[in-house]
């Protein structure tokens, strides 16, 4: 093969770049397991030698949910996972990924697929091209973020202002409102320093209030370190940031922010400020002035945020018969603000109506999710059944046939099992309320109280 090369007894063969296959010669087949194959995807950089400088390998999905980026991390899960069996790993397949002549000769060499980079004089630079990047702004001693070898080896990730979730460059206007840091400490004395916007969080669950296996109540879940971050201290710098904003617009814009990532919570801190923010946004709708907005607010916060009459009682007390009854008849009434009461019931209804949309969304995501999980499962396993069994007609009968009927055999037991799952499965149709707990429990990974 022209321009082939051997390494580990395999034939290497040119790919081009974002090339992906299975098997070999760049990942393992029926390894640990027969079946198990691995599959592979190359980069775009290109390294003096004609190989690759990134790449990618991909387990089977019930072996790692997730694709190795770099070879010192395949190496420790296999060693943690299958003690003593990594020689063997390494033996069966090639790390490195031969480059197509083609990539070579358009110059997708190290380096050259980069955009321009933006730098400042002592060296510091955006990979994202962003002129407006922290990393050019903050003082060089800040510059402690730790070591990254997942999202950090995008040619155009910047980690001081690109997005984890959209890869996107964040926004520093109205001090970073629409953004969060992680800030968990790591080893050797860095931060995380992984930034988000908000909005991908929120879309993504990984920011606000988020209920089932996720279990997020105001909080964000960074996908880089897997550690959490309240979220109120974030919704409370948003009413000051506000406070220094003249556009009407920007000011809804960043309080809706905080609405956002405060609603749903069940933390008593993150409802009394929700209810903060909210009267804020219903004020500024009603044409009052931010200075007069931001003046109430601020007397109110050691007092009751929502009660627009200093005085008023809730319809509560009314009706419990907690008044003094030496108050005569017009005492009363005047007390009572009807029409925030109006107000309320119709805020309560709307919430009613928002959690149980969303709840039931989350179910049918759930639930697509391990369809189609199991789906590709099923196909797949079709798909190998189909190839030993041709296997199997065309070779001469032999030990090597034998071995492959086996397989065969096995395979044929596997499909069955997984369409008994699938059958099992479909039973969702019915609704979640109609599918038995342990059923919930093990295939849709619901845990369901008694």
């Amino acid at each position: 093969m022209e321009g082939a090369s051997i390494e580990n007894g395999l034939i290497l063969r040119p790919v081009k770049p974002e090339e992906c296959g299975e098997g070999l010669p760049y990942a393992p087949i029926n390894w640990p397991n027969a079946g198990d194959n691995w599959s592979w995807k190359a980069g775009r950089r290109v390294i003096q030698g004609g190989y690759f400088k990134d790449r990618y390998l991909y387990p089977p999905k019930h072996l790692h949910n997730r694709a190795f980026r770099s070879k010192s991390a395949v190496e420790k899960f296999i060693k943690d996972k299958y003690p003593g069996r990594l020689p063997s790993f390494k033996s069966s397949f090639s790390w490195r990924i031969l480059a197509d002549c083609s990539a070579r000769l358009n110059g997708e060499i190290e380096g050259s697929s980069l955009p321009s980079e933006v730098t400042m004089s002592d060296g510091v630079s955006c990979k994202a091209g962003n002129t407006t990047c922290n990393s050019l702004v903050i003082e060089a001693e800040d510059h402690n973020i730790m070591p990254c070898d997942l999202c950090c080896i995008e040619p155009r990730f910047c980690v001081y202002c690109s997005c984890i979730l959209c890869y996107k460059s964040i926004d520093l206007d109205h001090g970073g409102y629409s953004y969060i840091k992680c800030e968990a400490t790591a080893e050797g004395g860095y931060i995380c320093g992984h930034v988000a916007h908000l909005s991908c969080g929120l879309r993504a669950y990984t920011a606000g209030t988020v209920g089932g296996q996720v279990g997020l109540d105001a909080e964000y879940h960074c996908r880089r370190c897997d550690s959490r971050r309240d979220l109120i201290s974030h919704a409370t710098k948003l009413i000051q940031i506000c406070k220094s904003v003249e556009s009407r617009e920007d000011v809804e814009k960043i309080l809706n922010v905080g609405v956002c990532i405060l609603r749903g919570s069940e933390k008593t801190s993150a409802k009394e400020l929700l209810n903060r923010i909210e009267w804020c946004m219903t004020q500024l709708k009603c044409g009052t002035s931010l200075e007069e907005i931001w003046n109430a607010e601020k007397a109110d916060v050691a007092g009751d945020a929502l009660l627009e009459v200093p005085m008023s009682m809730d319809v509560d007390d009314v009706i419990g018969g907690e008044i003094d009854k030496s108050n005569s008849l017009a005492e009363v009434t005047e007390s009572f603000n009807f029409r925030k009461e109006y107000e309320r019931i119709d805020d309560e209804i709307d919430d009613t109506l928002r959690i149980l949309r969303m709840s039931q969304e989350r179910e049918y995501r759930i639930a697509e999710d391990t369809l189609n999980e199991h789906q590709r499962y099923l196909k797949n396993l079709l798909e190998q059944l189909e190839k030993e069994r041709t296997e199997v007609a065309h070779d001469p009968p032999g030990n090597d046939t034998d071995t492959i009927m086996n397989y065969v055999l096995d395979r044929m037991e596997q499909v069955k099992q997984a369409k008994r799952k699938m059958k099992e499965l479909e039973k969702i149709k019915n609704g979640f309320g109609k599918m038995p707990k342990d059923v919930l429990n093990q295939h849709f990974g619901m845990n369901i109280d008694d």
